[in-house]
């Protein structure tokens, strides 16, 4: 866990307690976000929170003044205000992740009409990379098509891309994604490869525990809010089902999972309940938040719970930053 020097000095000279009797150090009260968003991608890299992309206006209103465009950056300290940093492509519900070398950003949808004009979206297939150091974007390979309303998770140097669809603009059906992308980032030439996948769902969470990637809830094929939960073995990639997600508000559409301080899974989404899988395999409720947050992102800063920020629930878009509780329900 980082402890702040001037701090720690602090509680060393108020009381002559032992390490291992001190207090815990609090938790920073961090700046807001800039705006309220939702559909937008977020990770932890090198002290940082880093934001990209998001829906400024109404739910399914959709134009391209709407989008959310710089790169916001936050440094993981009390003093610190949001930065914007060089923009994208801009996109709705790009996915980001941390790598050692630097944020990458992975597919999400454009909408391309302006306002009052008929919707076009569009669902990219660009992969590309942040490097803080010089603050410029480069790319990686392409997904294999355009992909949306998806999820992804990095495991080991590997990209995990599951669920989501190809939305191919006006006057066009969408095209739902049946594999999961793997894309391994050690390998020299690195090539995206194809793992099937046994549903079709979109807006749904992914994390990975221990050796299996998650694939929780969402939007079915169907127009029907899912529990179901979908595991993929990372090793033999094989598939089996998982304890459905309890019986809550919209289900697990628009839920955002992670991995908690026990490296338990954990999930929460409108109802602001937090939710952790047992080990034999039940979900528990753990706490609740002072927001729900359909359509919000967890990111994970080393030594601290995990974070949540943007999403919303029927009171509107939230702008705070919130840590998990750590003291449960």
């Amino acid at each position: 866990m980082k402890v702040f020097p001037s701090l720690l000095l602090a509680i060393c000279l108020a009381s002559p307690v032992s390490a291992a009797e001190a207090p815990p150090v609090p938790l920073p009260k961090l700046a807001d976000l800039p705006v309220g968003i939702t559909s937008f991608g977020a990770t932890f890299h090198d002290g940082a929170i880093y934001v990209y992309g998001g829906q400024l206006g109404p739910p399914h209103e959709y134009h391209r003044d709407h989008v959310n465009k710089p790169l916001l950056r936050l440094r993981f300290s009390p003093d610190a205000e949001w930065e914007e940093l060089a923009s994208d492509e801009p996109a709705l519900g790009p996915a980001l992740l941390s790598h050692e070398s630097g944020v990458i950003r992975i597919g999400g949808m454009q909408p391309r009409n302006a306002e009052g004009e008929e919707e076009n979206m569009v669902s990219v297939p660009l992969v590309r990379r942040f490097d803080p150091e010089t603050e410029t974007w480069s790319s990686l390979p392409d997904l294999p098509q355009g992909r949306s309303s998806h999820d992804a998770w990095i495991e080991r140097d590997r990209i995990y891309v599951a669920g989501g669809w190809k939305m191919r603009g006006e006057g066009q059906s969408s095209v739902w994604a049946r594999t999961v992308e793997v894309l391994d980032l050690s390998e020299d030439d690195p090539t995206w490869r194809s793992i099937p996948q046994p549903f079709s769902r979109r807006a749904l969470a992914v994390a990975v525990e221990g050796k299996e990637l998650y694939c929780l809830g969402g939007l079915d094929n169907a127009g029907e809010t899912s529990r179901e939960v979908d595991i993929l073995d990372l090793e033999n990639e094989t598939w089996r089902k998982g304890p459905e997600l309890p019986d809550i508000p919209l289900k697990g559409f628009g839920i955002a999972a992670g991995i908690d301080e026990e490296n338990r899974l954990v999930f929460t989404g409108f109802s602001g309940v937090i939710y952790r899988l047992g080990e034999a395999g039940e979900w528990k409720e753990i706490g609740k938040l002072d927001q729900g947050r359909m359509f919000g992102r967890f990111v994970d800063p080393p030594g601290r719970p995990l974070l949540i920020l943007g999403g919303s629930d029927k009171g509107g878009r939230s702008k705070a930053l919130e840590f998990l509780p750590e003291d449960g329900p």
